[in-house]
């Protein structure tokens, strides 16, 4: 996976853990994109997106 490739996650057990440079990344995104990185907003946008979907 691209992600594991770019040294941004590690898997084990069939899960994935943050590596440095993955917190590094999460952290300058939060700093510039911070409604992106917001749970609450990605919902209502998945929210919105899918009564858009139905029509």
């Amino acid at each position: 996976a691209t992600i594991q490739d770019r040294g941004y996650v590690a898997l084990h057990n069939r899960r994935f853990y943050s590596e440095k440079m993955g917190d590094i990344v999460t952290g300058r995104l939060s700093e510039s994109f911070a409604n992106l990185m917001d749970y609450g907003f990605t919902a209502g946008m998945e929210e919105n997106l899918d009564d858009v979907a139905k029509g």
